[in-house]
């Protein structure tokens, strides 16, 4: 098998199909294991994910923590959380979820625009003083609990500069440097795991489509 030859399994999951024998499989055989989950709470969770089911996921989570328990390993269990103006105010306690769970680490993904103006509604950026408060009590709870979690930089504040000079027009919208603190001096991501996209693009991770710069130029 792929296994006896050394080769790790990764896989990714929504849960909704994951029962005990799938859970032990993947512990057995030390998989690293993405699960996408958005909310942490029934109304959220049940809201995004449609035909999801709450009390589904919260089962599979008791058996993700009680095989592992039995069976020691060195696979992983991730999750990954997209976040969006409809379920921001739960990041934290996703943080405190994945404590509870004793889940290995989580990434946060900022929303992707997906050309639906009803779903588009709900990217941060038509919202960024609320993102970024729940964005830096999510890492606030993150480092009191010792929970590795991957959180993008603050959305941008994006507000007129009034009777600003052309050039500083022009750093405040083209970025030219970067702002101070822009990304965290902890993430590691940038220089370990940028993300290369087909049009050229690189983004710090694949958390954020923010851009570094392009393979282009």
């Amino acid at each position: 098998s792929l296994v006896k030859q050394g080769i790790i399994p990764h896989f990714s999951t929504n849960t909704s199909t994951l029962n005990a024998q799938h859970i032990a499989a993947l512990v057995r055989y030390d998989a690293n294991v993405i699960l996408s989950v958005d909310g942490t709470s029934r109304s959220t969770f049940e809201k995004i994910r449609h035909g999801g089911r709450w009390q589904k996921l919260v089962n599979s989570l008791f058996l993700i923590r009680r095989i592992r328990s039995v069976h020691k390993g060195t696979g992983k269990f991730r999750i990954t959380f997209v976040a969006m103006r409809m379920n921001i105010h739960e990041l934290p306690d996703m943080i405190r979820l994945i404590d509870f769970f004793g889940l290995d680490d989580l990434t946060v993904q900022d929303y992707h625009s997906c050309g639906n103006p009803e779903a588009d509604v709900e990217t941060l950026r038509n919202d960024p003083a609320k993102g970024n408060k729940y964005l830096d009590e999510a890492m606030s709870v993150a480092d009191s609990l010792g929970v590795e979690a991957l959180i993008p930089g603050h959305y941008e504040m994006t507000t007129a500069i009034p009777n600003a000079s052309p050039f500083a027009k022009l750093l405040k919208l083209k970025r030219i440097f970067p702002e101070k603190n822009r990304f965290p001096v902890r993430c590691y991501q940038p220089w370990s795991h940028p993300k290369f996209q087909a049009d050229g693009n690189v983004s710090p991770c694949r958390a954020t489509t923010r851009s570094m710069g392009s393979l282009k130029n």
